[in-house]
């Protein structure tokens, strides 16, 4: 296990730099510079910057300075507003027609 601080020197990168990397894109919850990164996180980050430098980045700072300037904020997420939408509009049903005797007779004997 190594300190933040003890691996940011390995790598020549600023140890805020490195701090910053880890818990963007390593999801690590470390406090601060002293902390302790474990044997398993110190592995994913040199497999990273390993894999980095095999495809074609120049060195470690370089890929990490870039790697946190390509980076999405996620923390500020935002959800849709809702929309208000009038109700659609309902035609009235026509009234049911009365059936009138008198008024469905056709007059053809009017005088």
């Amino acid at each position: 296990m190594l300190r933040v601080k003890d691996l940011a020197s390995e790598f020549k990168v600023g140890p805020d730099t490195l701090l910053q990397f880890l818990r963007q894109k390593e999801r690590m919850r470390l406090q601060g510079t002293d902390a302790l990164v474990d044997a398993d996180g110190e592995a994913k980050f040199r497999s990273r910057v390993q894999k980095a430098l095999r495809d074609g980045a120049t060195d470690a700072p370089s890929y990490i300075q870039s790697a946190l300037s390509d980076r999405k904020p996620t923390s500020r997420r935002r959800r849709r507003v809702a929309v208000a939408r009038p109700a659609p509009e309902v035609a009235p049903e026509p009234a049911p027609e009365t059936l009138d005797a008198a008024a469905d007779v056709p007059a053809a004997d009017a005088p």
